[in-house]
């Protein structure tokens, strides 16, 4: 017997727990051209998948099992969303880890594109590669990841990782006064981000702050 739940319903792609794994369908567009719509999500779909597969080489990612028009039937990470628990983790080394592995993801060309905690998963009882005894965090969702070399484009995922910090885990995001090791979330981020031309990707982390505080 098939044992199927939605997990998830968006605007570009329903998410659902088959028979223990995860399966992730991108969702036909009524208002497209049915010959394009079905163009753009077969290009999608496998263009996600690709990306699964290169970074599973590098981080904790979930492992692609098959990929079937505009399907990604993938592993199932069975942990807990850093956007519900990391105050109740050791959040400055978590917040060094995912520095650690957006370096490393930026490094062989990949942008995550919507680089939220929301996106990640935290997985007990396991190590990774250098650092965080006790457990794993992985990187899902991929839907609007692409590859690219530039620093802007760097620089914008973790603008993007920045936001989300101040606005969903705004106790931690910054330190300061009565924090006695002085520094945030993002600040313990950036102090774990190790990828190449990293002071050129920080720099343009406050151009392009600068850029938005005054349009």
């Amino acid at each position: 017997m098939i044992v199927s739940n939605v997990v998830q319903q968006g605007a570009e792609a329903v998410i659902s727990l088959v028979d223990g794994k995860i399966v992730k369908e991108r969702v036909e567009k009524g208002y497209r051209l049915k010959e394009l719509d079905n163009k753009l999500r077969l290009r999608r779909t496998r263009g996600e998948a690709k990306i699964l597969g290169k970074l599973s080489k590098v981080i904790d990612v979930p492992l692609v099992v098959e990929v079937d028009k505009f399907e990604i039937k993938m592993e199932f990470i069975d942990g807990m969303k850093l956007s519900e628990e990391l105050e109740n983790l050791d959040w400055r080394e978590v917040c060094k880890k995912i520095g650690f592995l957006v370096g490393r993801m930026h490094d062989v060309g990949i942008v995550h594109g919507d680089l939220t905690t929301s996106n990640m998963i935290w997985k007990d009882g396991s190590e990774g590669e250098n650092g965080l005894s006790g457990g794993k965090v992985y990187f899902i969702d991929f839907g609007l990841g692409f590859h690219s070399d530039k620093i802007e484009d760097k620089a914008v995922d973790l603008h993007l990782l920045k936001q989300a910090l101040g606005a969903k885990h705004y106790g931690i995001a910054e330190g300061g006064e009565g924090d006695e090791k002085g520094k945030g979330g993002f600040e313990m981020v950036l102090e774990g981000y190790g990828a190449d031309k990293r002071d050129e990707i920080i720099k343009r982390i406050e151009v392009i702050e600068k850029r938005g505080r005054y349009k």
